[in-house]
Parts: structure tokens; sequence; C-alpha cells
């Protein structure tokens, strides 16, 4: 047993040794940083043609729903059109498309990938199965205010629950 032991130290010590027998430098190498550049802001992308249709609501950003929401949000609208189109904008330029069904008080928004909405496809009218991908929102009224609250996926995609006041 003892015979076993002192081999096994045998072998380890071998083992250290030639891997510290290498070339290569044992502390860290200075990396120089990369030649200055001039840096220009991120540009604002350029957002997708608004949903065909007339608007038939406007919901503006009223305030947190259930915690506090980021600068983002603050200045993001909803957008309805009577053809049962939607898009959310932010005014930094971003805008997310998709289609909304309403029943009595409630809206559900199913938001499109860009493929899908240049294709004409949403989730609330295609047979196709979405496996539980589509991103979703559900919107509550009460009066002239919007309460929307995202699904699990879109929160964990820096999408806020908020409250959106309609816009006269």
């Amino acid at each position: 047993m003892i015979r076993c032991l002192h081999c096994g130290s045998l072998i380890a010590v071998l083992v250290l040794a030639l891997a510290c027998g290498t070339d290569r430098p044992t502390a860290p190498s200075v990396v120089s940083p990369p030649p200055a550049t001039a840096s220009s802001p991120r540009p604002a992308p350029t957002p997708p043609p608004l949903p065909p249709g007339q608007l038939a609501a406007t919901y503006i950003y009223g305030g947190p729903l259930d915690y506090p929401v980021r600068e983002f949000t603050n200045r993001s609208e909803y957008l309805l059109y009577d053809t049962g189109a939607f898009a959310l904008r932010y005014q930094d330029g971003w805008v997310y498309l998709g289609t909304y069904r309403q029943e009595d008080g409630t809206i559900l928004f199913r938001f499109a990938d860009d493929w899908t909405w240049d294709q004409g496809w949403s989730c609330l009218s295609d047979s196709r199965p979405t496996y539980g991908q589509c991103p979703f929102a559900s919107g509550t009224l009460k009066g002239n205010l919007l309460e929307v609250r995202y699904g699990d996926t879109m929160q964990h995609s820096d999408f806020e629950n908020a409250v959106y006041r309609r816009r006269q």
C-alpha cells in the first residue's frame, strides 16, 4: 500500500515538472490596449414600417405597474390598429410589431419576429404550432388605462410591466 502511495506521488511530481517545463510564460503577460478609435454613438435602428390600417387607439406610458421601470419604458407607447395589428414604439427608435385580440376588458398581445411580420404571419391567426415560443403580453383595460403585463420570456428580455394611458 505504501509502495502505491510512493509511486502515485512520484507520478504526480513528474506530471507537475513536465507541465512547468513549457516555454509559456508563468505570469500573466501585459496586453497592450487596442489603438484608440473615434467612437460614434450607437445609431437608432431603422424602424420597420408601421402596420397597415387606421389607428384605433394610442396608449402612452403612464407609470410603473408593480416595480420601478427604466427610462426606455418611460418613453414608450402602444399603437393599436383597427386591423388587429399593433406597434410598441419607443422614442429611441425601437419598434416591436404584432397582433392583438381584444375580448371585453382584456387584450392579448402577440409579438411577431421580423421574419414572421414580413410574411404576414401572426401567432394569433396562423395554425402552425408555436411550441410556446410566441412572445406575448396581456393587457387589462380599466377606463382609459391599459395595464400591460409581459410573459416570463419577455420580462427576461427587458420588457417591463407598466400602465399606459389612452391618448385622447
